[in-house]
């Protein structure tokens, strides 16, 4: 970097640091883990409507608006899941339902509903199972039923004719394309024992069964190689970037988790584990798998139990289903119901500590390599003057985090309260200022990514390693990369917090045009910075 070039970036960036460093010193004001003030009343949204239940399941729209599914009763219209949507600032949105509510079912029978998504388009997709049989519906934004999908905004469907009596779903994703991918078990009652199966489907955008996947839509899988019966039961589901389908479930007759990858088209994945199937044995921890989640560069993180006493942890896995030895699993919680990732990769667990009866809510943040952080603290609060039980949590763009919870009055002869309360977070990923959709960060070796445009417009990439030294005067941190495709590049970040760079500037490469870069501190190890996540 030649030195008028490092004096013209130095100036930029001491002329931004000012702005910068006062709105960084506003965020360190107002701790990590304290309540939002701004959302609901005093950071709290409470809802105490006679027709209530137990909330399974919420999601965050494009536009701020929060949807959530819960267990209820009272519906005037028989259907016994409500949805319910409020606004960014937490309060009902009147543009949905009644008054902010509404209730679906299934017309076969009971539904329980404990999987929700929100599509690009803003229709929202509920997930569960019925009466022996996988069930989605989906609704209008508005609330309303979407007569485009399945029979009037309802699709069921069973592996009765493939010899599996019953049927019943855990966990759904959404493609990329809008298709629905849902998993569960199906369960063979001819057989003695009982024979279960790993069972998946796909549905197309009309809510019919996608002839595209599998055997007219639906997959069955066993884990003979492992387990003397093959019995296995899939929990959780994730759909990877390149979009391989992930399950994750519980072995029987082994002490073992099964993980499955599938192709886009439902084949097992035969450069996953052993023919797309792979057993996770441990002495440490207990068989059966659930939370499945994806991390950017394809390792795959879930829950399993602890073999000492009855906590649960955090594993990590690697790409080819291996567990990640590199993975911290540490007992912290006695039950983990959520698990969520910030934009730049820590992980967000959500569950509760403490005997039956006397258990206490629990959110705890870990860093990239499973040890807890110990510098985000939740603000005590409590709901009602009972017992407090988060069942969620969702990360806004912004990088404030959402919880949803259960809360039961000691007066309410056990009937709960669903609530929402909203955190200050932050997250380091920075926005590229090209792709306002996308988010640039390190690997944990320190690799990073950069984009920009030339003078004529062109697109511009580079993936570099860069090493850190500190110009204390100007808080910079500069840096000397050398891009895999023999581009040379300098580039500099100023500290808007001690231990945290970040920031924006142009960087002269050694290549054809003049390229703006946007990068990270490598200190951070921000390996998950994705579209959606925080700035």
């Amino acid at each position: 970097m030649t030195s008028r070039f490092r004096s013209i970036f130095a100036l930029a960036c001491a002329a931004m640091l000012s702005a910068v460093g006062a709105a960084a010193q506003a965020q360190i004001a107002t701790p990590e883990g304290a309540l939002d003030r701004g959302f609901g009343v005093d950071g709290l949204f409470l809802d105490d409507s006679a027709d209530y239940g137990k909330p399974n399941a919420f999601a965050v729209q494009r536009d701020g608006k929060i949807v959530i599914a819960a267990m209820a009763g009272g519906s005037p219209t028989g259907g016994n899941c409500r949805v319910l949507r409020l606004r960014p600032d937490g309060t009902p949105d009147p543009g949905f339902g009644e008054g902010g509510k509404t209730w679906i079912g299934d017309p076969a029978g009971f539904f329980v509903c404990h999987s929700l998504a929100v599509r690009a388009d803003g229709r929202i997709v509920i997930a569960g199972y019925g009466v022996g049989a996988f069930v989605a519906v989906r609704l209008l934004a508005d609330g309303s039923p979407d007569p485009g999908f399945g029979d009037r905004g309802v699709a069921r469907a069973d592996f009765a004719d493939l010899g599996y009596a019953e049927s019943g779903a855990q966990d759904a994703a959404l493609q990329a394309d809008g298709k629905l991918v849902m998993v569960g078990e199906a369960v063979d009652y001819r057989a003695s024992p009982k024979r279960t199966r790993f069972a998946i489907l796909r549905y197309g955008e009309d809510g019919r069964l996608d002839p595209g996947f599998g055997d007219g839509g639906r997959v069955l899988t066993a884990f003979d190689a492992v387990s003397p019966t093959g019995n296995a039961s899939a929990h959780s589901v994730a759909i990877q970037a390149d979009g391989g389908i992930v399950a994750v479930g519980s072995l029987g007759g082994v002490a073992a988790t099964g993980l499955a990858r599938y192709l886009p088209d439902g084949r097992l994945d035969p450069s996953f584990g052993d023919g797309g199937r792979y057993a996770a044995y441990s002495d440490e921890l207990r068989p059966g798998g659930r939370l499945l989640a994806v991390q950017a560069d394809g390792r795959l993180l879930l829950i399993r139990g602890t073999r000492e006493g009855q906590y649960q942890t955090v594993v990590r896995h690697l790409s080819d289903g291996r567990i990640d030895p590199s993975f911290q699993q540490l007992r912290y919680l006695e039950l983990i119901d959520a698990l969520k990732q910030q934009a730049d990769g820590r992980i967000l667990v959500v569950g509760s500590s403490g005997w039956p009866g006397l258990r206490r809510p629990e959110l705890l943040r870990l860093n990239h390599d499973g040890t807890r952080d110990e510098g985000f603290v939740r603000e005590p609060f409590g709901f009602v003057d009972g017992g407090d039980y988060y069942q969620g949590a969702a990360v806004l763009p912004g990088g404030k985090i959402l919880l949803l919870a259960e809360s039961l009055r000691r007066d309410g002869g056990g009937r709960g309260t669903l609530g929402v309360a909203r955190l200050r977070a932050r997250t380091h990923c920075i926005v590229d200022a090209f792709d306002p959709g996308r988010f640039l960060g390190f690997s944990p070796e320190g690799w990073f990514a950069a984009a920009g445009r030339g003078r004529e417009g062109r697109a511009f990439g580079a993936l570099g390693r860069g090493r850190a030294s500190e110009v204390p005067a100007a808080r910079l941190h500069l840096f000397q990369a050398r891009a895999v495709a023999g581009v040379d590049a300098d580039a500099a970040v100023f500290a808007a917090e001690p231990g945290q760079g970040w920031g924006l500037g142009r960087v002269r490469a050694a290549a054809p045009d003049a390229t703006r870069f946007a990068i990270l501190d490598p200190r951070l190890d921000d390996s998950a910075c994705s579209a959606g996540g925080g700035r």
